[in-house]
């Protein structure tokens, strides 16, 4: 089902998952009806403006001087921190995410095959390194 808007008279705007030929519904608050409202199309901006993009700002930018920067690009990321903010200012620096190219997750790789017999080898020597015994005459 999807998404709708709907407004009570008392408690405001809320969402409710509803079939489509409804019009009215209780509020969940007060039981009173609600009507549907009519809304654009559904855009997802939800990690526009994410926790980490903030902290990518505060990482990058020192916030006092930055609103007063002759770039604009330096001075659109402190006042609005969001993506296309983020990404426009590390365009125009020459920055790069440390992850792929776009933000995207790292691509994990699976670890190269650990050589056991010479980890062994290694380990055995370093031992006998240790616990050995000299001789002094």
């Amino acid at each position: 089902m999807p998404l709708y808007d709907f407004e009570c008279p008392t408690h405001g705007t809320f969402e409710e998952f509803t079939d489509s030929k409804i019009r009215l519904i209780p509020c969940p608050i007060c039981g009173k009806r609600s009507h549907k409202l009519i809304s654009a199309c559904r855009i997802n901006i939800a990690n526009d403006d994410a926790p980490h993009i903030r902290e990518s700002a505060d990482a990058l930018l020192d916030k006092e001087t930055a609103r007063f920067s002759d770039k604009p690009h330096v001075r659109a990321l402190a006042e609005r921190p969001t993506r296309s903010n983020l990404n426009t200012f590390l365009k125009a620096e020459g920055l790069r995410y440390a992850e792929n190219e776009g933000g995207a997750p790292p691509r994990y790789r699976k670890p190269e095959e650990t050589n056991i017999k010479a980890l062994v080898d290694e380990v055995y020597q370093k031992k006998r390194k240790r616990d050995r015994l000299e001789v002094r005459t």
